[in-house]
């Protein structure tokens, strides 16, 4: 799902600088060290996706040093349960510009940056990441492993209403480490949540199941969690099935699949 939090570090190639990366405030509140730290805000930008400022993000700096803040747009690669990440080798500057790229903000100093769409986004939606990278001034010259900070605030640029497609493609129904997983992919231009649910029927008698909601990446597709395999007995086995997005039906049909 798209909402979903992570914290990972990573070296910097430049003295080995440490990087925490920081999903959302409240993640960000509990980052700050004895010595201060950074925050974002907000975590999530939502707004309609035509030309001009989009919104505003806001870095403070309580850290007892000056910090070299770089913040640069990415795209999110989405993974086959749904979950994104940006992309760190591509950007969307030709798309997304942002007012201040690179700036040195001093201790206990705040600054405030526009996030602008430059022009018409392709196929009317933008989904991404704007990445703040935060390593003190001084990095190069302090000795061993120097702290600093990665924040990502959620860019969602949805179609104005009257734009939205909702459109999906369902493939054929497989088994997946332990579960039986319907292929969904989002041929739309929105990240409105996915949902509906299936009937069941073979060997074992007929269940009704029903999806988990999730946000789903235009163009990508996601493995929707059925039922446990380990439910089922062997032999073939009829899947009905409703994908729904926004209470709207986008998909309706029916799929085999074979348990052995």
């Amino acid at each position: 799902m798209l909402a979903r939090r992570r914290r990972t570090c990573l070296s910097a190639p430049a003295l080995a600088v440490l990087l925490a990366l920081l999903t959302g405030c409240a993640t960000i509140a509990h980052a700050a060290t004895a010595g201060g730290g950074l925050s974002v805000n907000p975590a999530i930008i939502d707004h309609v996706a035509t030309p001009g400022d989009v919104g505003t993000i806001a870095i403070v700096n309580t850290t007892t040093t000056a910090q070299k803040i770089t913040i640069t747009p990415r795209p999110w690669i989405s993974s086959p349960t749904g979950v994104v990440t940006p992309n760190p080798h591509k950007d969307l500057t030709a798309l997304v510009s942002i007012s201040q790229p690179s700036f040195t903000l001093t201790a206990g100093a705040s600054r405030s940056v526009t996030v602008t769409l430059r022009k018409p986004a392709p196929g009317g939606s933008l989904f991404a990441s704007i990445v703040a990278v935060s390593v003190p001034v001084d990095a190069a010259k302090r000795p061993g492993i120097t702290l600093g900070f990665r924040f990502v605030t959620r860019l969602r640029l949805d179609p104005a209403q009257d734009a939205r497609k909702l459109k999906v493609t369902v493939g054929a129904p497989r088994i997946v480490g332990k579960n039986i997983v319907l292929p969904i992919r989002n041929t739309g231009n929105t990240i409105e949540p996915i949902g509906g649910g299936a009937l069941v029927t073979g060997p074992s008698g007929a269940r009704n199941v029903a999806f988990i909601e999730t946000r789903i990446l235009p163009g990508a597709t996601v493995q929707m969690g059925v039922a446990p395999v380990s439910e089922f007995k062997r032999g073939r086995y009829t899947i009905n099935y409703t994908v729904q997005q926004t209470g709207t039906r986008v998909a309706a049909g029916k799929k085999t699949i074979q348990i052995s």
